[in-house]
């Protein structure tokens, strides 16, 4: 049941994000392409860089990238230039005009938290047995979801 519940709520992402106008497809779209952008950017990069500078935003051909320190960033103010040159290679990025870079910490990576254990049968069972005795409708939803969130089964 859980591996079904699963597949749903993916099912349901995909559909909303496959609205064409969607804010959150835009969203979404941009965070592909940084993250695009930020598996190739460190071959472009000298070695002492690489896993200290990330790109931030690409946005009116404009590059921002994080940079995790002001040494590096002070060295990859002097280097930006070469870095642009070579950036513009791509045919990706060949509208790309300038580079920034501004001080910042590498956002952490999201989590996805852990499945939840299977509903033991006597929780399942309390469960179905609150949903059967009860008359209140917000009650019987608040209890479905929960059942729908711990994998249990419905009768």
């Amino acid at each position: 049941m859980g591996v079904i519940v699963a597949k749903n709520k993916v099912n349901a992402v995909n559909a909303i994000l496959a609205g064409s106008d969607c804010v959150l497809n835009r969203l979404y779209k941009q965070k592909q392409s940084i993250d695009r952008l930020n598996k190739n950017i460190d071959a472009y990069l000298p070695a002492a860089f690489r896993g200290h500078i990330f790109v931030m935003n690409m946005q009116n051909g404009i590059l921002c990238l994080g940079v995790s320190n002001s040494s590096l960033a002070s060295k990859l103010h002097f280097q930006k230039s070469d870095l642009l040159s070579a950036l513009r290679k791509e045919p990706s990025l060949c509208g790309l005009t300038r580079i920034e870079h501004k001080l910042a910490s590498r956002p952490a990576p999201i989590e996805t938290p852990p499945h939840p254990k299977p509903v033991s049968t006597s929780l399942n069972h309390m469960i179905q047995q609150a949903l059967s005795t009860t008359n209140a409708d917000c009650f019987k939803k608040s209890l479905r979801r929960l059942l729908a969130k711990l994998g249990g089964k419905r009768k």
